[in-house]
């Protein structure tokens, strides 16, 4: 029997709202299928999704083809049509649960922020052979969202701990900083690669992991104001292929991480960050679904997220 498998079998402590960013492609399209696919448990409320797309129709279909029933998408999900970096309101949309929301009582914005927007690589003829089409999507969007927390009427009217979200991103291996706390997490031989290569767009990765960590940092007992999330969690992934879910088994670590406790335990109980060439964009979504996103793990009865990978840069790697 899969990780997943068994996880299905669980009840979740505690039903978590969600928004997404990022949805119709790559990692986090895996994660919100399962969403969908999943039932309430037994005399719960359905989850609360949102997401913000620019198409509507693409996503649906999408979803369809995936397997979603269209019934489900009409029922299940809050889709908000827009663009992040030009649409303020519609950013603040998507966070923020409706106005007669029966899910969670006081409480106005969801319970965990899914970012996984990225831009489309473009070849060219120089160094590093490839450019995305906006080479700053990644910092731009974190920071749309950031803003949209801080500049909210909710978030001035209740800027309170328990209101605040988790920020989940995605980002890449191979833009370590060095040293004890964020130690290489690819193979040598692969240095050259990643610096040719990618040099571009993980340039835009480390500036949104940048933005989103300093957002963190202030205190969030005493400059309650300033911090806008309750904690963060960045999801390194190797280099990403659209090989089939759990293909090969999936291992996840972080600096530091001592093997034998925690969640990690499942995910090949690496000691520090995983290492490997590469990792299915279809696990990706899966860990993020079983370890963040579906309340299975990780999530205490006051809807509090206090698992293992709270506050960390998790590699991700098949």
């Amino acid at each position: 029997m899969s990780s997943s498998d068994k996880t299905l079998g669980l009840a979740p402590a505690y039903v978590p709202s969600v928004a997404l960013f990022g949805s119709t492609g790559g990692c986090l399209l895996s994660t919100l299928v399962r969403l969908l696919n999943t039932p309430p448990p037994s005399g719960t409320l359905p989850q609360h999704i949102s997401v913000l797309v620019r198409s509507t129709s693409k996503l649906e279909t999408l979803l369809t083809t995936k397997g979603v029933p269209k019934e489900t998408i009409s029922t299940r999900l809050r889709i908000v049509e827009g663009d992040i970096l030009t649409d303020f309101d519609k950013v603040v949309e998507t966070i923020t649960l409706p106005p007669d929301n029966i899910h969670i009582k006081n409480r106005r914005f969801v319970h965990v922020i899914l970012f996984g927007i990225g831009g489309y690589p473009r070849a060219t003829i120089v160094p590093p052979f490839f450019r995305l089409d906006n080479p700053t999507i990644c910092q731009d969007g974190m920071t749309a969202i950031l803003n949209a927390l801080r500049q909210s009427p909710t978030y001035h009217s209740e800027p309170t701990i328990n209101n605040k979200p988790l920020i989940l991103a995605i980002s890449s291996t191979g833009i370590y900083r060095g040293g004890e706390d964020d130690p290489r997490d690819i193979y040598i031989p692969m240095l050259m690669v990643y610096k040719c290569l990618l040099s571009g767009p993980h340039k835009d990765k480390i500036a949104m992991e940048d933005v989103l960590t300093a957002a963190a940092g202030s205190d969030v007992i005493s400059d309650v104001k300033s911090n806008p999330l309750c904690d963060y969690l960045v999801v390194r992934g190797a280099l990403f292929n659209d090989q089939p879910a759990e293909a090969k088994p999936l291992q996840a670590g972080y600096p530091k991480r001592i093997p034998g406790t925690g969640e990690g335990v499942k995910w090949g109980d690496v000691a520090g960050p995983a290492i490997g060439c590469g990792v299915s964009r279809e696990d990706v979504g899966r860990w993020v679904w079983e370890e963040v996103a579906s309340g299975r793990a990780g999530w205490n009865e006051q809807g509090e997220y206090v698992g293992e990978w709270k506050g960390k840069k998790v590699t991700l790697t098949n």
